[in-house]
């Protein structure tokens, strides 16, 4: 059986946006937004391996323990 392989999604999540503070941790529905992106990439059935690329200590600690999520620091972390 030939099966496609899964996808890589690679999320970027800054800590500060320019326009919006602190959006990615901002509530939306109860919830950070962020935690909607990741938890729609889980469901994804196309994607095997989620990687959020941030320097926000918050944002990779939730990513990584509550989704599972690869971190990859931004440079200037």
């Amino acid at each position: 059986m030939n099966q496609t392989p899964l996808a890589t999604a690679l999320v970027p999540m800054k800590a500060h946006s320019e326009r919006v503070a602190r959006k990615n941790v901002r509530q939306l529905a109860g919830r950070p937004l962020f935690h909607w992106v990741l938890d729609a990439l889980q469901q994804a059935e196309c994607v095997g391996e989620v990687v959020v690329n941030t320097d926000s200590e918050e944002i990779a600690e939730e990513a990584e323990l509550e989704f599972g999520a690869t971190i990859l620091w931004r440079p200037d972390h």
